[in-house]
């Protein structure tokens, strides 16, 4: 029996093991990680329901503890996936973040993570100004904004499969499946 207000009871942790693919101990790290390294609550309300206050993302992104996230470009777009307010991550929301890049989580996952985070204004599809983005974020001024739209549009030449001027997530799937080690290399190493 768990100590009164106490958050990761037995049956928690069961449910959460039902639900994602880390261990008991990997749970319990990234648990420790929320609560006690970047300084999460995971805490019983009066009502005896978990008492999920979001950790704010910018803190998060540039803790020193999450090397995982502080050197990323795509930190905060990474996060705001995961994110239900777009402006911090519950445990729980967290917890999904870090079972999303284990090395267990699923292609499928995976996939619809990546798409998610280059979605940038979250409309279903990776377009043009999406693209941009991405590659503005990856190459910073290294490009110029033509040499930018030059290769956005030869990246929608490649994938979009319909003609449409957007990429969906079945044709952005289609493309990643020429890249085998996409899966492999789609994770941080948090617990």
């Amino acid at each position: 029996m768990a100590a009164s207000g106490e958050y990761m009871t037995r049956e928690r942790l069961q449910t959460l093991l039902y639900h994602c693919p880390l261990t008991k101990i990997e749970i319990h790290g990234v648990h420790h990680r929320y609560t006690k390294q970047l300084g999460g609550e995971t805490k019983l309300g009066p009502n005896g329901k978990p008492d999920l206050t979001p950790l704010p993302i910018e803190s998060i992104c540039n803790h020193p503890r999450m090397p995982e996230l502080i050197h990323n470009p795509f930190a905060h777009d990474i996060c705001k996936v995961f994110s239900s307010d777009g402006e911090g991550l519950t445990f729980l929301e967290f917890l999904d973040m870090v079972s999303s890049f284990s090395p267990r989580a699923s292609r499928e996952r995976k996939l619809l993570v990546a798409f998610n985070v280059y979605d940038k204004d979250r409309d279903g599809f990776i377009g043009i100004s999406d693209i941009d983005a991405i590659l503005h974020k990856i190459c910073g001024d290294g490009l110029t904004r033509q040499q930018r739209s030059k290769v956005t549009k030869q990246i929608l030449r490649e994938s979009d499969m319909d003609g449409d001027g957007f990429l969906s997530i079945d044709e952005f799937k289609a493309k990643l499946v020429l890249f085998p080690d996409f899966v492999t290399n789609f994770r941080f190493h948090f617990v």
